[in-house]
């Protein structure tokens, strides 16, 4: 039900808003590449692979922006065999019209597939409002509220539907000409469960458009199917390329 409403909401704001339809003039692209690949060898063997593609659209009305990312670990068990310890995927999607400097109002849609999850899929969408705190040359800090619904599939039960309020934050500042510090804490507070999603992030640029990231992404799930985690935890270095 929630699913079907919200897709309404997205073909009203992308076609029918006057405001949207009428938009013209100069727009801003900022694309982003990722790619990190790690093995050990020795005693212990391990591999792990992380990548991520973001496509940002900057207008003067309105803001677009689209992710995807993949990441995967394997490493030998006490056996000798080669097994897969974390592998996931996951899609985001977000549109919003900006009705001033500061203020504008969104809808996204996100996709997580994770295969030590407990589940085959998860699907969350939402609409909301957004507030540019600060915007400096050097600072940037956005906060978000809004609400929509998650469809969860377990890999064992029916389908899982449920209302959700997120709040988000976003700071990001410039440490120095080449250095640059980010901050993007997400919660989506469900009926089932609550989620919260942080990821800090420390990039310095190596040469030209090429940079080196180092992320700590955390994650805490309130409600988790039996004999999975609570908590998740992972770090990935990463070479960045602006595009």
């Amino acid at each position: 039900m929630f699913m079907y409403l919200f897709f309404i909401i997205i073909i009203f704001v992308t076609t029918s808003n006057p405001l949207l339809a009428i938009e013209t003039g100069d727009s801003e692209w900022k694309n982003v590449a990722e790619l990190g690949i790690f093995a050990s060898v020795g005693n212990t063997k391990s591999k792990t692979m992380s990548g991520n593609l973001s496509v940002t659209n900057e207008r003067k009305k309105s803001r677009h922006h689209m992710k995807i990312t993949a990441f995967n670990a394997s490493g030998e068990d006490s056996s000798g065999v080669d097994r897969t310890t974390a592998e996931s995927y996951s899609f985001y999607g977000k549109s919003g019209f900006k009705y001033s400097e500061k203020h504008n109002v969104f809808v996204t849609i996100q996709y997580e597939q994770d295969r030590f999850s407990g589940l085959n899929y998860r699907l969350t969408e939402t609409i909301g409002y957004g507030n540019r705190i600060i915007d400096k040359e050097n600072m940037l800090f956005d906060i978000e509220g809004g609400a929509g619904s998650r469809q969860s599939e377990p890999k064992t039960g029916h389908l899982l539907e449920e209302f959700l309020f997120r709040v988000t934050g976003y700071f990001k500042v410039k440490l120095t000409e080449n250095i640059t510090l980010t901050e993007n804490l997400t919660s989506d507070f469900g009926d089932g469960s609550t989620i919260t999603k942080s990821t800090t992030s420390l990039s310095t640029q190596v040469i030209g458009n090429l940079a080196m990231k180092l992320s700590l992404n955390l994650k805490r799930t309130s409600d988790v199917p039996e004999g999975i985690k609570k908590n998740d935890a992972d770090s990935t270095l990463t070479l960045a390329y602006d595009f």
